[in-house]
């Protein structure tokens, strides 16, 4: 199994910034995200070991697909370069992009491509999602509309909750 698609990501309900890790939900539920790099223990008192992860909002939860998008490294800002050289092994950071595959593709992430079929080009963008009635590892309401994501060049710009504008007119 692709470990890429065991990572979930939300946003904090303290901060409203995005992160991302694994996945608890309480029975209370409440939702939390564990950042990658926590190392969990065993905690004394469950205060102290809620305190270790980020309560996110349930209604922003969304899962990697295991897939990437096509964005170059040197198309990356400053901090996200930084960002993913943090993310690598200490050993493999003196060259970070030599390791880079690409922006991991979320559920909830919109997405563009371009299609030309018969000298029509066409540009299209569309929010990932997840749809089990499609063939294994496709993903996507462009399985209503024809598309599904892989075999295809994806760019990641943004995502349904906080760039909703982007869709607009994509459907209608």
């Amino acid at each position: 199994m692709n470990k890429d698609r065991l990572i979930f990501r939300g946003k904090r309900i303290d901060t409203g910034e995005w992160v991302q890790g694994s996945l608890a939900h309480c029975n209370t539920g409440r939702y939390f995200i564990i950042p990658s790099k926590t190392k969990v223990g065993i905690y004394k008192h469950k205060a102290a070991l809620i305190s270790a992860f980020d309560e996110i909002d349930p209604s922003t939860l969304g899962q990697a697909t295991g897939l990437r998008d096509n964005t170059k490294w040197e198309r990356l800002m400053a901090q996200e370069q930084e960002d993913f050289a943090r993310s690598l092994d200490e050993n493999l950071r003196d060259n970070p992009s030599d390791h880079w595959k690409g922006k991991l593709i979320f559920e909830g992430d919109l997405v563009k491509t371009v299609t030309g079929y018969f000298g029509n080009r066409r540009e299209h963008i569309i929010t990932v999602e997840w749809d089990d009635d499609i063939e294994n590892d496709s993903f996507g309401t462009p399985y209503t509309s024809g598309y599904c994501i892989h075999g295809h060049s994806w760019e990641i710009i943004g995502n349904a909750i906080d760039h909703s504008e982007l869709l607009k007119g994509e459907n209608e």
